[in-house]
């Protein structure tokens, strides 16, 4: 508000400040969500969609939210992405380096051993996995066997 910035740093460098000044023309003000979008928005997470706006109640893919989940946690990007296994993610797709990096992060699997679903809308568990995934929380149970009488 100032026009100032102040910054802890702990190495010596060249930084610099990026100002993000995008504003959706369906976000206002008081929307529930504003903070957590400005937020991604800040980390280029999020972009929003050629009609200026950013359909917060829009269904996401799969590989959209794997691209939010990546950038969001600044995870490396390869310039040279491969299709992570899945022969759904041609190297060439805009999502490939998305998936790769969130693949080699241990965040994502495919829906099968050779299948993204990049097009598929994410389940709410598929998103609450990658998210526990993200934070280290996630610890995948093994079936039990539940006696009936």
């Amino acid at each position: 508000q100032s026009g100032t910035l102040t910054a802890p740093l702990s190495k010596a460098g060249t930084y610099a400040v990026l100002v993000n000044t995008t504003k959706f023309n369906d976000v206002p003000s008081n929307f529930w969500a504003k903070g957590a979008i400005d937020l991604l928005l800040g980390r280029n997470a999020i972009s929003g969609f050629a009609d200026g706006g950013f359909h917060p109640n829009a269904t996401v893919t799969r590989a959209q939210f794997v691209k939010m989940l990546v950038l969001s946690l600044g995870l490396t990007v390869p310039a040279q992405p491969t299709s992570a296994g899945f022969s759904d993610v041609p190297a060439t797709a805009w999502f490939a380096p998305y998936v790769d990096s969130a693949v080699q992060a241990g965040l994502v699997q495919g829906i099968n051993a050779t299948t993204f679903g990049p097009s598929e809308l994410i389940t709410r568990e598929q998103l609450a996995v990658m998210v526990a995934r993200a934070m280290g929380t996630y610890q995948p149970s093994s079936p039990q066997q539940v006696a009936f009488k």
